[in-house]
């Protein structure tokens, strides 16, 4: 897959958690945080490299990427490091969702533009499969273990009481339950 189409997708994808957050659903917190790791590894380790080395007149934007990258991170560390995320109590969440569109706008409107027309399709696709790859080993569908690999947090008594582990915790499914719809609806 394209890499523009791979992270035009994943910032889809997260937009969906976004607005579940707006409406003040905690539900998707800890999804959408998971889902954010997983699209900051990606882009950190080979998107924003690639980017670097092969567009000319991008590394500014780059850098400030980068920078956003690493504030993106240190916000999903906050918000998973809450004990339990409240309804009332959203905020860091909320953060995490104003920097993130900041920079998916910068992105889509700046950087995805330049990068399509410098890189040829083969490279971008070639991109792409690296990115997808890198998830596979990173193992992306494991969510019990934060970015840093620490997965005692599963076993804190309060988390296991509040989260079920048998709901299904793919977007779809969010939405529906922030909709108030049946979960095979």
């Amino acid at each position: 897959m394209d890499c523009i189409v791979l992270l035009k997708t994943d910032h889809a994808r997260l937009e969906q958690f976004f607005a579940c957050v707006d409406e003040g659903d905690t539900s998707v917190v800890l999804e959408m945080c998971a889902s954010l790791e997983s699209h900051v590894l990606v882009e950190g380790a080979v998107f924003y490299p690639a980017v670097m080395d092969e567009v000319d007149g991008a590394a500014s934007q780059v850098s400030a990427s980068l920078e956003e990258l690493e504030q993106i991170r240190a916000l999903i560390q906050e918000t998973l490091a809450l004990r339990a995320i409240h309804d009332d109590d959203l905020t860091k969440a909320r953060d995490l969702v104003a920097l993130v569109r900041e920079h998916v706008l910068d992105e889509e409107s700046e950087l995805f533009p330049l990068v399509g027309a410098t890189l040829s399709e083969h490279r971008r696709t070639e991109l792409g499969g690296s990115m997808a790859s890198l998830r596979q080993e990173d193992g992306e569908v494991d969510r019990g273990a934060s970015s840093d690999g620490d997965s005692s947090w599963t076993d804190d008594a309060y988390l296991a009481s509040v989260v079920d582990a048998n709901v299904d915790r793919s977007v779809d499914a969010a939405m529906r339950r922030s909709q108030g719809r049946p979960p095979d609806d």
